[in-house]
């Protein structure tokens, strides 16, 4: 498959953003409470947020 080309447009993903609640909250230390219900999505915006 060397030297082939491929033809594949290139999209931009959309951009999860926290609401300023949840802002607050993760400023003072804690997990915001809408994250409480999903603790799979929450751990990946904690470890994410870490990364920075």
């Amino acid at each position: 498959m060397s030297g082939q080309i491929i033809d594949a447009p290139i999209i931009a993903a959309p951009r999860q953003r926290n609401t300023d609640a949840e802002k607050a909250a993760l400023k003072e230390g804690r997990v915001p409470e809408e994250w409480a219900a999903k603790p799979k999505n929450s751990l990946r915006r904690i470890a994410m947020l870490a990364g920075r």
